[in-house]
């Protein structure tokens, strides 16, 4: 569903985006010492994405749009 700017929907570009970044990880795995992360890091890579096409561009207001967001995020 569109708002009142025309474009692709959010959750379309999530669709589209999903197989790029799960690509991604799978030619640049992480490599090291260290404990395996929580979240798979195309996933931290999708919402950082989303963040910054939603114009939050710092750390802490990606995270308080993810956090504010994440149950619509989920679902998408």
């Amino acid at each position: 569903m569109l708002g009142a700017k025309e474009g692709t929907s959010l959750a379309t570009l999530i669709a589209e985006a999903i197989p790029v970044c799960q690509e991604a990880e799978r030619r640049c795995p992480r490599r090291g010492a260290g404990r395996k992360p929580v979240s798979p890091d195309w996933v931290v890579a999708l919402l950082i994405m989303v963040a910054v096409l939603k114009r939050r561009k710092s750390k802490s207001a990606q995270y308080r749009f993810i956090h504010h967001h994440r149950a619509a995020l989920t679902k998408a």
